[in-house]
């Protein structure tokens, strides 16, 4: 899924990714399951209207729409 480089730090192979690199391989793995993987699962945000709802831009993980509701959505 990447490659270890001379610092300690793991790249994602991806060209779409453009060198993009972690710190810990559990991140690399992390990112990996979430934007590289067809078995990904798929979050959307509850709020009607939103483009990252249902039909829109999903999240590719919970936390990331969990923050989004958080921080876009709260009274």
């Amino acid at each position: 899924i990447g490659i270890v480089l001379s610092n300690d730090r793991y790249i994602c192979h991806s060209r779409v990714c453009s060198g993009l690199s972690f710190n810990r391989l559990a991140d690399l793995k992390r990112h990996h399951n979430s934007f590289h993987s067809s078995k990904g699962e798929r979050f959307w945000c509850s709020a009607d209207g939103c483009h990252r709802s249902q039909g829109g831009k999903p999240f590719p993980r919970k936390d990331k729409r969990d923050e989004h509701v958080r921080t876009m959505h709260s009274d």
